[in-house]
């Protein structure tokens, strides 16, 4: 139930439309603080602090994942995108652009 609980309090946050810090959507291209992600894991309801965590960035060179401390930085085309086991996605908008 918690780790459910984390997720929906992350989902919520990294909504486009109803998330981010000001809850009007979270901004295309905003990079992503470890700060928030303690924040909005300590807030889900049965967490009381968390011990410890890692924030992973995927190397594009090397495709190894390499930890990210502090700001984990993306493009301005980019949006920010949860999945079910908490891995977040950094997905390019530019590339997923239909003009045909």
């Amino acid at each position: 139930m918690v780790r459910a609980n984390i997720k929906s309090s992350l989902f919520d946050f990294f909504d486009p439309v109803y998330g981010g810090p000001d809850k009007t959507g979270y901004p295309i291209g905003r990079s992503i603080y470890n700060s928030e992600i303690i924040d909005q894991t300590e807030k889900a309801d049965g967490v009381d602090y968390l011990r410890s965590y890692q924030v992973l960035q995927l190397n594009k060179e090397t495709k190894e994942y390499e930890a990210v401390t502090g700001v984990l930085n993306i493009e301005y085309y980019e949006i920010i995108q949860l999945d079910m086991d908490m891995v977040i996605e950094i997905k390019n908008l530019v590339s997923q652009v239909d003009y045909g």
